[in-house]
């Protein structure tokens, strides 16, 4: 894993130009279909205390899509500091007069690393009852947004009543997450949205992750 300083520099970079949609998360349609059977998509990974990759311990991922191709996913509990996010200013160069356009106080975030994926993509998890064009339903409970638009809203008050701001993500190519399912290396957790906005610290979420997978939850 990369230092924290790296990490936040990239944050930085990524903001700056606004939210960028990965391949990944634009290959999922907003409604995200049903999961396929035998699917882990709505699900926690939680990871296996003996997984080697240090860039995974304790790791509790949202799994975001899981089908035949491939599957990606968001850590939840890997927090690397606070990012000044500023929406992109684009189509606001003022009134044409020489006015400049209004200067908006950067929203100050909690940021996580979503996984060592593109660390200069960025991914809103949110409670649902916001929605914009390229909102992934996740869950009942939870939804994913990676447009510039959920920003600005957020910023002007109009976002989400919840959110985790995180950069970066899981991808495993078409097979590879199931290997790693039958090595062991990954536990199926239902999704609790408390786990998720709740402000845990990195081992809570993790060992409240465990305690539902154990009681089959």
């Amino acid at each position: 894993m990369r230092p924290l300083r790296r990490i936040l520099s990239a944050i930085a970079v990524s903001l700056s130009l606004g939210l960028t949609v990965s391949p990944a998360l634009a290959a999922t349609e907003p409604t995200n279909p049903p999961a396929e059977a035998g699917s882990l998509q709505g699900k926690f990974l939680v990871a296996n205390p003996a997984l080697p990759d240090p860039r995974f311990a304790h790791a509790v991922i949202l799994m975001v899509k899981h089908d035949a191709t491939g599957a990606f996913g968001l850590v939840i509990n890997r927090p690397v500091g606070i990012a000044e996010v500023t929406p992109d200013e684009a189509g606001t160069e003022g009134n044409g007069k020489g006015t400049p356009p209004a200067q908006r106080e950067p929203l100050r975030l909690p940021a996580f690393l979503g996984g060592p994926v593109e660390p200069g993509k960025g991914f809103i998890i949110h409670t649902p009852e916001y929605k914009a064009d390229d909102t992934v339903a996740v869950t009942a409970r939870v939804a994913v947004t990676a447009s510039v638009q959920i920003l600005t809203d957020m910023a002007s008050g109009k976002g989400p009543k919840r959110t985790l701001y995180v950069v970066g993500y899981s991808g495993w190519k078409a097979g590879q997450l199931e290997e790693e399912m039958r090595r062991n290396s990954w536990f199926e957790a239902p999704v609790d949205a408390g786990l998720i906005f709740g402000g845990e610290d990195t081992d809570a979420v993790w060992e409240q992750a465990m305690e539902m997978r154990l009681r089959g939850i």
